[in-house]
């Protein structure tokens, strides 16, 4: 059975899991987030290396509020969102 966790639970591990800072404390190099939105650079953390921490992070894990989709891919950064359901 699959832990259920809040939106803003997993927003919390995953700042932990990727080491991020906030937005306004972001520095070039360095992975951040804004509220629920991540970005992680590529210099830290490659991007099947981000989708492997997710997996094996929801693998035991749902959020009854919302979902994790991972956005959008560039050349710096690997971009992925924890939002409610209905965003």
């Amino acid at each position: 059975m699959r832990e259920k966790i809040t939106k803003e639970q997993a927003i919390d591990d995953l700042r932990k899991l990727f080491n991020t800072t906030s937005f306004e404390d972001r520095k070039y190099g360095r992975s951040f987030n804004d509220e629920g939105n991540f970005f992680i650079d590529r210099k830290e953390c490659g991007f099947y290396s981000v989708l492997q921490k997710l997996m094996e992070y929801f693998s035991d894990k749902v959020i009854t509020d919302g979902i994790c989709r991972v956005e959008t891919t560039s050349i710096r950064w690997t971009m992925f969102r924890i939002k409610t359901k209905d965003d």
